[in-house]
C-alpha cells in the first residue's frame, strides 16, 4: 500500500472518528517481499539469473519451480528425518496470481527446458493436468500387477499359473503440472473421490493403495511432485473443505505476477545451455542414492537444540492465527525439504547453515504469499461467510438475515460458534437495538470498521 493511500485513509478515518488517529494495516497484508539473495544461492539461483531477462515470469515462482523440478529429477532416495518421519525431495507448489498478468504459465518453458535437455527419459514423467481421482494418480506410478491364469484342465483337476497382468511403471518419479488447480479442487468435493487422501499420502510416505473391488492398485516408493496454478478468488472459494485435513499445508503457496514487459518475447532460445546442462547433470547424478542427509554442526546450532525454545525450528513452529496459520502449519518440514534440495544441488553430503538460511528465505516468501492470499480469513468457514455478508451490507444485520445468507441451512449452534469466533477476533460485534415494545428486541451484528 503506497504512503499516499495510507495518508488519504488516515485523513478519512480522522474525519469520521478523530479518536482513531493511527491507521492500522494489520488486516491488509502487503504483497510479499521478493526472495532475497540468500534464496537465490547455488546452481538454482544461477539459472534463474541466466534466464530471467528473457521471460515475463515471476523470478520468485521460477526459483520454486526449479527446486521442485530438481527434487523430482533426483528421485526418491535422499531424505532428512524429523520427528521420526522421513522427508524426501518432492514438493507441492501452487502459484497464486491473476489469470493473465500473473504469468504463471510463462515459468514453465524456461525452467523445464534445462531439465528436459539434461534427462530426456525423465521428460516422459511430466503429466500436464489430470488430477481428477486417486485411482488415476496411483495408476501413473503403479507397481506390477500379477494374477492367476488357467494353465491346464484335466477333467476334475485344473492347474493355474502366476502371470504378470500389468508390468507397472518402473520409473516412480511423476511431475504433475496442473495449470487449472480449481478443477482438481472441485473434483475432490465429489462424493467418494479420494484424490485428496492420495495426494496427502504421496507427500508423506510414497506408499499408495487403491483398494477397488475390481482393479486394486498399489504403488511403492512413489515420488510425486506437483506445480499448480490458480487465482486467489478461485482458491478462497474452493479450498474450504480441504483445510482441516492438512491438504493445504502440504503446499508451498507462491504469489506470482508479471516481472516485466517483453513485447518481442526475449531471447531465451538463443542461450547456449550446453555447459550449464553438463554441470547440472553431474550435480543430479551425485545426488542420487538412498541415504539420509544430516545437518552439520553449524546447521544444528542454527536449527536449534533439543529442549530449547530458541533456533529456527522454534521460530517456524510459532502459532499463526486463522486460516493463514492452518495453511502454513507444516513450516518446519517444508523448510527441511527445501534445505535438502539446496544441499543436494550444492553437491554436499550434509545440510549446512547456508542451506537452511536459503530454505528459510524461500519459505518466508511462501509464508508471506499465504498471508497475502488468505489475509484475515478464519478456520471457521461459516464465520468467514458471515463476515463477508456483514461487510457487503455495510450495516448491521439481524440474526434472521444472517441465517438467510445460508438459506437457513445452518443450525443455531453453528451460527453461535461463528459469531463467537468473529467477536473473539475483533472482526464483528453485537449492536444495541431497540425493540418495538412487543417482545425482545432483535439481535443485531455488524462488522468491525
Amino acid at each position: 500500500m503506497s504512503p499516499r493511500i495510507e495518508v488519504l485513509l488516515e485523513e478519512e478515518i480522522r474525519a469520521v472518528d478523530p479518536s482513531k488517529s493511527t491507521f492500522r494495516t494489520s488486516r491488509f497484508p502487503d504483497y510479499p517481499k521478493p526472495i532475497g539473495a540468500k534464496g537465490f544461492q547455488g546452481i538454482a539461483g544461477e539459472y534463474i539469473r541466466l534466464v530471467e531477462p528473457h521471460t515475463e515470469a515471476d523470478p520468485n515462482y521460477m526459483l520454486l519451480y526449479f527446486l521442485c523440478l530438481a527434487g523430482n529429477v533426483i528421485g526418491r532416495g535422499p531424505h532428512v528425518v524429523a520427528c521420526g518421519d522421513q522427508h524426501y525431495a518432492n514438493l507441492y507448489i501452487c502459484a497464486v496470481g491473476p489469470t493473465a498478468s500473473g504469468r504463471k504459465g510463462s515459468a514453465t518453458g524456461p525452467v523445464e527446458r534445462v531439465f528436459r535437455l539434461m534427462d530426456p527419459n525423465w521428460s516422459t514423467r511430466i503429466k500436464a493436468g489430470g488430477l481428477s481421482s486417486g485411482e488415476g494418480l496411483v495408476y501413473e506410478v503403479r507397481d506390477a500387477i500379477r494374477g492367476r491364469e488357467k494353465e491346464a484342465s484335466n477333467g476334475r483337476n485344473t492347474t493355474y499359473q502366476d502371470v504378470e497382468i500389468d508390468p507397472g511403471v518402473a520409473d516412480k518419479r511423476l511431475f504433475i503440472r496442473q495449470s487449472e488447480f480449481y478443477g482438481a479442487l472441485q473434483n475432490m468435493k465429489r462424493t467418494g473421490n479420494n484424490l485428496s487422501a492420495m495426494l496427502r499420502d504421496s507427500w508423506d510416505r510414497g506408499e499408495l493403495n487403491c483398494m477397488t473391488r475390481n482393479n486394486p492398485l498399489h504403488a511403492s516408493n512413489a515420488h510425486i511432485s506437483i506445480v499448480a496454478n490458480i487465482t486467489a478468488e478461485e482458491l478462497r472459494r474452493s479450498l474450504t473443505d480441504e483445510i482441516d485435513n492438512g491438504f493445504a499445508n502440504r503446499f508451498l503457496w507462491c504469489c506470482s505476477r508479471r516481472s516485466k514487459f517483453l513485447p518481442s518475447g526475449g531471447r531465451l532460445f538463443e542461450l547456449d545451455l550446453a555447459e550449464f546442462v553438463a554441470r547440472l547433470s553431474l550435480v543430479v547424478d551425485s545426488a542420487r542414492g538412498d541415504f539420509r542427509m544430516c545437518r552439520d554442526r553449524e546447521a544444528d546450532e542454527v536449527w536449534g537444540r533439543d529442549n530449547s525454545n530458541t533456533g529456527m525450528y522454534a521460530e517456524l513452529n510459532r502459532d499463526r492465527p486463522g486460516l493463514f496459520g492452518v495453511v502454513t502449519a507444516r513450516a518446519a518440514p517444508q523448510v527441511l525439504r527445501l534445505a535438502l534440495i539446496f544441499a543436494l544441488l550444492d553437491s554436499r553430503d550434509q545440510i549446512g547453515a547456508s542451506h537452511l538460511f536459503a530454505a528459510r528465505e524461500v519459505w518466508r516468501y511462501c509464508e508471506e504469499s499465504a498471508k497475502y492470499t488468505f489475509g484475515e480469513a478464519l478456520e471457521n468457514s461459516t464465520a468467514n461467510e458471515i463476515l463477508c455478508a456483514l461487510r457487503r451490507a455495510q450495516c448491521s444485520l439481524t440474526r434472521n438475515q444472517i441465517l438467510a445468507v445460508f438459506h437457513r441451512h445452518k443450525s443455531g449452534t453453528e451460527i453461535d460458534k461463528a459469531l463467537h469466533v468473529l467477536l473473539t477476533n475483533n472482526l464483528a460485534h453485537p449492536v444495541p437495538s431497540v425493540g418495538s415494545g412487543r417482545g425482545r428486541p432483535p439481535e443485531l451484528w455488524a462488522a468491525t470498521p
